[in-house]
């Protein structure tokens, strides 16, 4: 029996020479489609202490703003300053608009203490990515972290690691079903930019993750002070 060429099995998995990328008008239309869920659902939760009366028409005309093409666009001046954002930032943003129509939707997140474990897990992964590949832009690391993003076996991974959720019973099927949803857009799209890590994370998605976690970290010093202070 011949043995296994990992060699191989490397430039399937994970070599970038001949990555699957969007075409030039798919990323035009993204851009718009991108801005206009994250600026209706910002909006929408922006004006949330609006009423339903105002609140769903001034999200509505917005979003046709953002989709209107070319300068007049709001989204033509945000990407040349900002790129196009992640499909995770919009679906965060589709998610907190949502919540903003419906208050009742946040409850089940915080009377389930195993899907505020998974969306910390999933937030430290992402701070975790985001400061790999700001060290890969400087060189540091022997390999180029941003380049497998356009290989298939961080899909594989990224895939398996969002997942894992579904193992728990208790994490409900909604969180799971969020991870498969944006990753299977991206597998059929390659949007926005035919890298995965483009698709998952962004600059302003990787602070507001950082900034999410500042209280949590407090807490959690308070809480070891208290404990040392017990045991003194």
């Amino acid at each position: 029996m011949p043995a296994m060429d990992w060699t191989i099995l490397y430039e399937q998995l994970l070599s970038a020479r001949m990555p699957a990328l969007p075409g030039a008008g798919a990323m035009q239309l993204a851009r718009h489609i991108i801005w206009a869920c994250i600026l209706g659902g910002g909006g929408l939760v922006l004006a949330r202490r609006l009423g339903l009366r105002w609140r769903s028409p001034g999200a509505a005309v917005l979003v046709a703003w953002v989709l209107v093409p070319g300068p007049m666009s709001p989204a033509y001046w945000l990407s040349l300053a900002f790129q196009t954002p992640s499909l995770v930032s919009a679906a965060c943003c589709l998610w907190l608009g949502r919540g903003a129509q419906h208050r009742a939707d946040a409850e089940p997140v915080r009377r389930n203490p195993a899907l505020q474990r998974i969306l910390v897990l999933w937030t430290l992964a992402g701070i975790l990515l985001g400061w790999s590949l700001l060290l890969d832009t400087f060189a540091l690391w022997p390999v180029s972290v941003y380049a497998w993003g356009y290989g298939t076996g961080a899909v594989a991974v990224v895939a398996l690691f969002a997942c894992a959720p579904c193992l728990s019973a208790a994490a409900g099927w909604r969180a799971p079903l969020a991870a498969v949803l944006v990753l299977t857009v991206y597998v059929l799209t390659r949007l926005p930019s035919g890298n995965l890590w483009d698709a998952v994370l962004d600059p302003w998605l990787w602070v507001a993750l950082q900034l999410g976690m500042l209280p949590r970290a407090g807490q959690w010093l308070r809480a070891r002070r208290v404990v040392a202070a017990t045991r003194v």
